[in-house]
């Protein structure tokens, strides 16, 4: 008996200690302790030069110059720092997933195949190498990653192939100019023999407010040949802080290498603006055009860029475009009709008291907006020519002093409707979206047909 109780006693110890072990063990799959990492971990600040060489096979090398990084292959120039900076900080947050094949005929499959993945050399101080990887497919919610010395894939997340697909321009820097918006203080603008010059002048003295903002400031006419504004009076305060803060930050959509100032017309510049900012001149030089892009380089530098017109709109203006474009700024109380002509149509409002009428019926909201459109309608620049062919209609606002202002609309030009106030010589081009605001058609004013009650 004594021996039977021995082994049940020392079975029931050994049960007791592998549930023990089984409840202490992780379950299968399970990691206990930290994932294992086929690249060690470093931090952000410890990369000093990169190796890119994309899915298609371009190669770029990247270098740290003091607290800036240049690009140094396939030529030199200051790179793009978000575009690094976000590879950079990506490197310093790389976590592993799983190891999900040692073998190598996977590689095809998750895109890790050398000479035709993305591949990326991370180096440190005196060229220890501190990453060295191929970056293949996103897959379950991770990059594919295989060390270049293994034959072992991994999930990665922190590093992700958009990353590494950039083209060589990509990683280069596409500022033409760069200053603080708010440093500028005088502006000049040349084209054609025109000359216009502004300078930053303080507001007039607010009791109340002791410290103005750059907002609070105006520009002032210092020199003005040709057809620019001659007094402060008439100038287009916001055209002036559009232009100086539109070239602070101007960036390039291209670059045009290879090509002479002769070849992109920048030997005989079509416009020259120039912002003076902390006592430094910033100069754009402005050339031909090509397509919808427009050949530039800063007067300092002796690359030649391409602009889109369209994202460089604020820069590209001539002295007269400075003047005030101001096409009516009347308001709903001070209104006693509008009559609005669209080809053969044309409808008669009348205001009468709060509310708004016609012969026919209308939707006051729709009328509200019609009108609303008058209380503050410009444009950005002006024609140089008279309004041609068949216009698309006129407007005429009937005031309660008697006085009338007539409007006429010409055919769209783009995204710009040309808008000429009578009894003045200037076409002024005005967005198509401020002019569909008023020029409308007595169907389009009218209530909505109201649906039937079941």
């Amino acid at each position: 008996m004594e021996k039977k109780t021995i082994y049940a006693t020392l079975a029931l110890l050994i049960a007791g200690g592998l549930a023990v072990a089984v409840l202490r063990s992780p379950e299968k799959g399970e990691i206990k302790g930290p994932r294992p990492r086929p690249i060690a971990a470093f931090t952000a600040k410890d990369v000093t030069a990169l190796e890119i060489i994309s899915e298609k096979q371009q190669k770029v090398t990247l270098e740290k110059t003091g607290d800036k990084w240049m690009l140094k292959t396939p030529l030199e120039w200051p790179a793009d720092q978000q575009n690094v900076k976000s590879l950079v900080e990506g490197l310093e947050k790389l976590k592993f997933g799983d190891e999900v094949s040692d073998n190598a005929s996977k590689h095809e499959d998750f895109g890790v195949v050398g000479g035709k993945a993305a591949h990326l050399t991370a180096k440190g101080a005196g060229g220890k190498v501190l990453a060295d990887f191929y970056v293949g497919k996103p897959l379950s919610g991770y990059t594919m990653i295989r060390p270049a010395t293994s034959n072992s894939t991994w999930q990665a997340n922190g590093i992700y192939p958009y990353m590494l697909s950039r083209d060589a321009k990509d990683w280069r820097n596409h500022n033409v100019i760069e200053f603080s918006s708010a440093d500028g203080d005088k502006l000049t603008v040349e084209a054609n023999g025109q000359k216009l010059v502004l300078e930053k002048s303080a507001p007039p003295e607010d009791k109340d407010k002791k410290d103005p903002t750059p907002s609070d400031m105006a520009w002032k006419i210092v020199e003005s040949t040709g057809a620019g504004p001659k007094t402060s009076d008439a100038l287009d305060q916001a055209q002036a802080n559009g232009a100086v803060q539109a070239l602070s930050s101007l960036r390039a959509t291209d670059f045009a290498d290879g090509k002479t100032p002769a070849e992109t017309g920048l030997d005989q510049p079509t416009l020259t603006v120039t912002v003076k900012a902390k006592g430094k001149d910033y100069s754009l030089i402005v050339g031909r055009s090509q397509g919808e892009d427009v050949f530039v380089k800063a007067a300092d530098g002796a690359a030649i860029y391409l602009l889109k017109r369209t994202s460089a709109e604020r820069v590209l203006h001539h002295p007269i475009d400075y003047r005030d474009k101001t096409l009516t700024k009347v308001k709903d109380v001070d209104l006693a009709g509008i009559d609005i002509a669209v080809g053969s149509e044309h409808i008669s409002l009348d205001h009468k008291g709060d509310n708004w009428t016609s012969k026919s019926a209308v939707d006051d909201a729709k009328v509200k907006s019609l009108v609303g459109a008058f209380e503050n309608l410009g444009g950005s620049s002006f024609l140089d020519k008279p309004i041609a062919g068949p216009i698309a209609g006129t407007a005429t606002l009937r005031l309660k002093d008697g006085k009338k202002i007539l409007l006429r609309i010409g055919a769209a030009l783009g995204d710009d409707y040309p808008v000429q106030k009578i009894g003045s010589p200037d076409v002024i081009m005005t967005k198509k979206y401020q002019v569909d605001r008023f020029l409308k058609k007595p169907a389009d004013l009218a209530p909505a047909a109201k649906t039937a009650k079941k």
